[in-house]
């Protein structure tokens, strides 16, 4: 299982690191990872419902990110772009220097993201299921100053880089590919 690691800060608690599973942190800021269930109910994941009380969820439908980059996640600095309320609009606060966004690219379609930091991830997310066989369903190529990659559903890509290089993402296969791209230090 990945794991990552966020800082939160709960109601009365104050500042407290906690180790959370990707996949529980990526449904709380609304990327949809598991079948539909009440939002603030993990617990058919093993997961505490309370540990919820304090999170902010967003919602990104399909067409928010249906060819174009959905900002799912953003540092809680001041900005215009953050709100700190929950089930607000916008990218979801997080007390790191990282930027999430997300995209379900048809094919032939291209998008380019340029890197706030030095790191950059790339997640194409397994939607055609569990498969034990060759690599199926959607393809991506990632190109960053004509050094490319081809990703295959399942497939993730992490890329060290300078500020402000422009990164552009292809969908090269015959299905719609669904990306997440992690801009971190």
């Amino acid at each position: 299982m990945s794991w990552a690691q966020t800082s939160t800060f709960p109601p009365n608690l104050g500042p407290a690191k906690q180790i959370k599973p990707l996949a529980q942190v990526l449904h709380e800021v609304g990327v949809s990872l598991f079948p539909p269930h009440n939002p603030r109910d993990l617990s058919y994941r093993g997961i505490d419902s309370p540990t919820l009380d304090f999170c902010l969820l967003r919602h990104f439908s399909d067409e928010d990110k249906k060819d174009k980059w959905a900002h799912v996640v953003a540092p809680a600095v001041n900005s215009h772009e953050i709100i700190d309320k929950r089930e607000a609009t916008g990218p979801a606060p997080v007390h790191s220097p990282v930027d999430l966004f997300a995209t379900i690219l048809s094919p032939t379609a291209s998008l380019s993201h340029t890197a706030k930091r030095t790191n950059v991830y790339a997640h194409l997310i397994q939607r055609s299921g569990y498969n034990t066989g060759a690599a199926a369903g959607a393809a991506v190529k990632i190109d960053v100053g004509g050094d490319s990659v081809q990703l295959r559903e399942g497939d993730g890509v992490y890329i060290t880089l300078t500020p402000g290089t422009k990164v552009d993402v292809e969908n090269v296969g015959e299905k719609d590919g669904e990306l997440l791209l992690f801009d971190t230090e």
